[in-house]
């Protein structure tokens, strides 16, 4: 039986998103037939070891930084510069992980999002002839907040960046990116030959899945998942929907906007509704009572999980045209519209009202029917040719 470790900057419970989401979920796809370690930050602890079954145990320690990156967002420009050059020399954090994976023994490492863990990893694994599979999840390689409004010229700065980021990672093994604008977007920067590049959706688990057909309520349901901070453009979502009285949003998510939430839902309590943080269960209940989920993105978003487990709910998601959206969402399956555009979005809604019963009955069906690329049994299958190459 091999020995796995995954490696990623967060993991649940000190999880933020989507990315997290999916380390976890290989963690226990790899630990159904090989002995697995999770390695990953904790913000306070210095080091823990949580024995989840037999086959899977992790480990959260304290990186040696000025803060940890789960609370990156409470501190100012100037801190967070600090703090990512010392993130991108992290050789401490890097030693830290070499010991673990001597001591546990470890054959194969899978790494994500190593941004708050450090960026000397890579060639601290090398160094210990281990083979590394890197699943992307976003440009944190290419831009170091890992987001971008637009697919612009890159500054002298972010130029230097890549520079050492391409020097980091130019080793590693093989790649998954959850879509082709992630791959190609790497490509053009010059990471990595095209044959270490695997492109798969992220998986969606089985009891994720429930084929249903809604009716369109009244008035239409529309429901936001995710961070609530601007560039997820959260509050162009609820200034476009108190337009249009025909539609109630609720939200669901944690950040930065909640006390900005608080002071709209104040003001209009019958057409906003906040339902925080929310587990899978509650999230499953809220995929199920919706009519369109919206994504409304600044950022050139991956392969967003939202949109993923939506349609494995067979519920069809409106959002903005950015990153990987368009693989996901077509006009059979749902909307997509320009960021920020008012003009488009509102003309989506006027569309949705008019959409009659069989004209949605098919769009969920399709979304569904699509739904199924992304089903679980797919991605494991793929990991499992990884474990023999």
């Amino acid at each position: 039986m091999s020995k796995i470790a995954v490696i990623s900057n967060l993991y649940p419970p000190f999880d933020r998103g989507g990315a997290e989401k999916i380390a976890q979920r290989q963690a226990e796809f790899l630990s159904k037939n090989n002995k697995v370690i999770v390695i990953t930050s904790h913000p306070t602890e210095d080091y823990v070891e949580k024995q989840i079954n037999e086959n899977l145990k992790i480990i959260y320690f304290k990186v040696p930084n000025n803060f940890s990156y789960y609370e990156i967002a409470k501190h100012n420009f100037f801190a967070r510069l600090l703090w990512r050059w010392k993130d991108m020399n992290n050789i401490k954090s890097a030693n830290i992980i070499k010991d673990i994976l001597k001591k546990e023994k470890v054959t194969k490492v899978f790494l994500h999002n190593l941004t708050g863990l450090g960026y000397q990893i890579p060639r601290m694994i090398e160094d210990l002839g281990l083979k590394q599979i890197l699943t992307l999840h976003d440009v944190q390689l290419i831009h170091p907040s890992g987001q971008l409004e637009d697919l612009r010229k890159l500054k002298f700065l972010e130029k230097w960046y890549v520079v050492r980021t391409r020097k980091y990672f130019k080793n590693i093994d093989h790649i998954i990116s959850p879509s082709k604008f992630l791959a190609n977007y790497h490509f053009k920067y010059g990471f990595w030959q095209k044959d270490k590049m695997q492109i798969t959706f992220n998986p969606v688990a089985d009891n994720f899945y429930k084929e249903q057909i809604r009716n369109l309520s009244k008035p239409i349901k529309l429901l936001y998942v995710g961070q609530l901070n601007t560039a997820k453009g959260l509050q162009f979502l609820v200034k476009e929907i108190l337009k249009n009285d025909k539609f109630i949003l609720h939200i669901a998510g944690a950040g930065i906007l909640e006390k900005y939430l608080d002071k709209i839902i104040k003001k209009n309590p019958n057409q906003i509704f906040y339902h925080g943080k929310v587990g899978a269960e509650e999230l499953k209940k809220l995929y199920d009572q919706a009519n369109f989920l919206v994504v409304p993105s600044l950022i050139q978003e991956n392969l967003p999980t939202v949109i993923l487990e939506a349609g494995a709910r067979s519920l069809p998601a409106i959002a903005s045209r950015v990153g990987g959206v368009p693989e996901l969402v077509s006009e059979n399956t749902g909307y997509t519209f320009p960021a920020e555009n008012k003009e488009f979005f509102q003309n989506i809604l006027n569309d949705i009202q008019k959409l009659d019963k069989d004209e949605y009955q098919k769009m969920q069906e399709k979304v569904y029917k699509k739904s199924q690329s992304w089903h679980e049994n797919k991605y494991e299958n793929i990991l499992q040719n990884f474990l023999s190459l």
